[in-house]
């Protein structure tokens, strides 16, 4: 319980110290905060669609073409809410209006835009989390946790191994933070970046963040990563 609480605690701390587009966050994956919850429950990934949400940015805002029009879409339930216009109210908040689609299953048809017009707040926490308050589709609020980045992203990610068994990852970079499972010897991950030098575990070494099939992005102690080439030669086969 306490674990949960202090989970629900942090959703609510958001973070000042950098500004970012709202286009940061467009075409990518994110898992709802149901879902990571079971995770850091259960200690076990999460492979099913429903609740993947992502989203697009309407190129024009209260474009009368309907084809310049954003979506806010989740995967398991096929549900789809139009946006149609989206606002930067201040660093890391953003407001963005919504009709839906006629049809979930049908993109490309004319969406509506209602007479009055729902508002979504869209909180920035952090480069991986988002809240949101009114969002389209669901209940009255919703933390979003990144699980991808989109096709288009400016990110560049390495490959890197697991080099030992039952290693921790975790929702931020340190010791502290809630632990989302554990991952063995051989696992591939996608690098993205690191962090400032760290001990744990009587070793002096830096956080790696990465990107793991079945979780939201996440925190692996270096230690226990090695980059593919270094593994193939010391370890032996990549599965």
């Amino acid at each position: 319980m306490k674990k949960i609480i202090n989970f629900i605690l942090a959703l609510l701390l958001f973070s000042k110290v950098f500004a970012y587009e709202i286009n940061d966050f467009s075409d990518c994956e994110w898992f709802d905060n149901i879902s990571v919850e079971y995770i850091i429950n259960y200690q076990k990934p999460v492979f099913d669609k429903y609740d993947i949400v992502s989203f697009r940015f309407p190129k024009k805002n209260n474009s009368p073409d309907y084809k310049d029009w954003g979506y806010y879409s989740i995967s398991g339930i096929g549900g789809v809410g139009a946006i149609y216009s989206v606002s930067k109210k201040d660093e890391n908040k953003f407001i963005f209006e919504y009709g839906y689609f006629p049809s979930s299953s049908d993109q490309n048809e004319k969406p509506v835009k209602l007479s009055e017009p729902n508002i979504c707040t869209v909180y920035i926490q952090n480069e991986n989390t988002l809240i949101l308050v009114n969002p389209p589709l669901c209940i009255y609020r919703k933390t979003l946790y990144r699980k991808s980045f989109g096709k288009n992203s400016s990110i560049k990610m390495e490959d890197g191994v697991v080099n030992d068994l039952n290693v921790r990852i975790r929702l931020e970079p340190n010791t502290k933070s809630l632990v989302l499972g554990k991952v063995q010897t051989g696992t591939n991950v996608k690098i993205i970046k690191q962090s400032e030098p760290y001990i744990a575990d009587g070793k002096n070494n830096c956080w790696y963040q990465i990107q793991l099939d079945g979780y939201p992005i996440c925190w692996i102690f270096g230690e226990y990563i090695s980059n593919r080439e270094y593994y193939f030669k010391n370890f032996g086969v990549i599965e």
